[in-house]
């Protein structure tokens, strides 16, 4: 074959969507053909090196423009109706938490499930802005805005600044994005730190910058001390790198050690967490099962919302929400067979993306404690997801049909995100309770917190202004663990257990509620009660919840 006119295409695609003209006199030196906006070389590798990523240019301004109009669409529809819902269990946890002071927060988190820096965040936050429904849940939705734009910035690593630009979009209008978005918690943090770490690490593994390695380190230790679960984004990169050349694994690997290294100060703290029993009344809330968890997991990033507070699932029918997983498997496959040059990043994004999913799965299946709740593990990686679809279809389709695709889907997640975020989906009995007895609050009453109500209910008592109360958990020990209570621990017939109720009495001049709940430890508080107090139901006649309030008054002098 002569050297003179001829161009070895290591992918017919390309040939065929490429616009690139080749004059017969060049030699076969590396010319560079646009596909898609992503540029490749035209010369093909030498055969001992992998690929990597591929090289890309910077993003002009019309993308730039429709990318920041995908920002400014997505914080509509995140602030349209983000105060709809009261706060929820784990939001006014979040406060209760962020609420101490700065030292504080480390030792405190030994009773809960995560690590500190969204509560450091958050309590620098409520600090300026205040402790209001609006207020705590706005950091989640700037933080969604940047992860529109980082999901860009990946996309655009992947295939070019028209991919970029089809995920904006898309993780703008997605409406588990814009659910979580929503949430007073770490969920949009994380994912943030996940793209962070997956677009510095392709960086790196092309080029080869020591500046992007450090970044690609930093942003692991953020997501190891953003939630527990960051750690299986770990062995998801260990995969990746161990498809990128050899010439990167010595200091990749350094770099992945110091990151454990910098996380060994917290797994005290971890080991603390991982042994807490109270956290079994995930069995009670419902999990998923685990030959079910693939096919849910594609709903939800297709069309579907997770589980904080609410029922997961799909927002469209169960054949539509199937149809439009297919299509997201379906592009992504076809993509990755018949375009080679998506191949080593798709996969190298792809390994992180998928390690959290399979091993949260595999947790569960061996039947350790339930961690696998929908929509939480899988809100972690949903962008790394999104970014490698609409690269596989600016790749796989001619640009006018996969600008038409991904511009319908949008529009459709557009319409069920706006559905979504304009109806209450959820309530929940303690702002109820607590706005019905902050005004009948006498300073110095004791109140017993039971069931799961403990951290919203006085969150709503503050916000109503109560008097300075004497706050109580029933079992005791459940405030040791900020709340979290899961009943079957308990037996009822204990002794030890009714002389903690029984501590519970009333005595002369002062009043004790309960904040009621249908637990059989409750029910034993009650019954304790009624043997040294005169029990009462004061707001019987409003109905349930208000009636789950129970007020215990001295019965005479002691």
């Amino acid at each position: 074959m002569s050297s003179r006119g001829r161009v070895a295409w290591t992918d017919p695609g390309l040939r065929r969507n490429s616009r690139c003209r080749i004059r017969a006199t060049a030699p076969p030196r590396a010319r560079l053909s646009e596909h898609a906006g992503l540029t490749t070389v035209s010369d093909p590798l030498p055969a001992t090196s992998t690929p990597a990523a591929p090289a890309a240019r910077s993003i002009g301004l019309p993308a730039l423009l429709a990318i920041a109009a995908a920002v400014l669409f997505g914080d509509v529809l995140r602030l349209h109706g983000y105060t709809r819902h009261d706060l929820w269990l784990d939001e006014a946890n979040s406060v209760a938490i962020a609420r101490h002071a700065f030292s504080e927060i480390p030792a405190l988190l030994a009773r809960d499930s995560s690590p500190p820096i969204y509560y450091w965040l958050l309590h620098l936050w409520i600090q300026v802005m205040g402790e209001s429904e609006a207020a705590v849940r706005l950091p989640s939705v700037i933080l969604g805005a940047i992860v529109i734009a980082a999901t860009a910035v990946l996309a655009h690593r992947l295939a070019g600044e028209r991919a970029a630009v089809a995920a904006a979009w898309l993780i703008a209008v997605t409406p588990m994005a814009v659910q979580f978005s929503q949430q007073a918690r770490m969920y949009m943090l994380l994912p943030l730190f996940a793209i962070v770490a997956t677009e510095r690490f392709l960086v790196y593994q092309r080029d080869g910058a020591i500046g992007a390695l450090v970044a690609h380190a930093l942003a692991l230790v953020a997501c190891f001390y953003t939630h527990n679960w960051g750690l299986l984004l770990f062995p998801g990169f260990v995969v990746a790198a161990a498809l990128a050349p050899r010439a990167r694994w010595r200091a990749w690997g350094v770099a992945a050690a110091l990151a454990l290294v910098s996380y060994v100060p917290w797994i005290p703290v971890l080991r603390q967490q991982i042994a807490g029993s109270s956290y079994r009344f995930i069995q009670v809330l419902g999990e998923s099962r685990v030959y079910l968890l693939p096919l849910e997991t594609l709903w939800l990033f297709a069309s579907g919302v997770g589980n904080p507070g609410e029922k997961p699932g799909s927002l469209m029918p169960d054949f539509a929400g199937f149809l439009g997983a297919g299509i997201w498997v379906a592009v992504a496959a076809t993509a990755l067979v018949l375009r080679p040059v998506l191949k080593p990043a798709a996969f190298q994004v792809l390994a992180p993306a998928l390690a959290p999913l399979c091993l949260a799965a595999a947790w569960q299946a061996i039947g350790s404690r339930p961690i696998y709740f929908l929509g939480r593990y899988e809100i972690m990686v949903l962008p790394l997801v999104i970014a490698v679809v609409v690269s596989g279809a600016v790749l796989l389709f001619p640009w006018r049909w996969a600008t038409a695709l991904m511009a319908a889907w949008a529009v459709v997640l557009a319409a069920l995100s706006w559905n979504y975020t304009s109806a209450v989906r959820r309530t929940y009995p303690e702002p109820i309770m607590a706005r019905t007895l902050a005004p009948v609050l006498r300073p110095g009453d004791r109140v017993v917190f039971t069931g799961l109500f403990r951290a919203t209910t006085e969150y709503y008592l503050r916000r109503a202004a109560a008097p300075p109360y004497e706050g109580a958990s029933f079992p005791p020990d459940v405030a040791d663990h900020l709340g979290w209570h899961f009943d079957d621990l308990y037996d009822v017939a204990d002794p030890v257990l009714a002389e903690a109720a029984r501590r519970n009495c009333p005595t002369p001049g002062h009043r004790t509620w309960v904040v009621g709940s249908n637990d059989p430890t409750t029910f034993l508080l009650l019954r304790v009660l009624q043997t040294c107090s005169i029990m009462t139901k004061p707001f019987a006649a409003k109905g349930r919840p208000a009636s789950s309030l129970f007020l215990a008054e001295p019965s005479g002098p002691s």
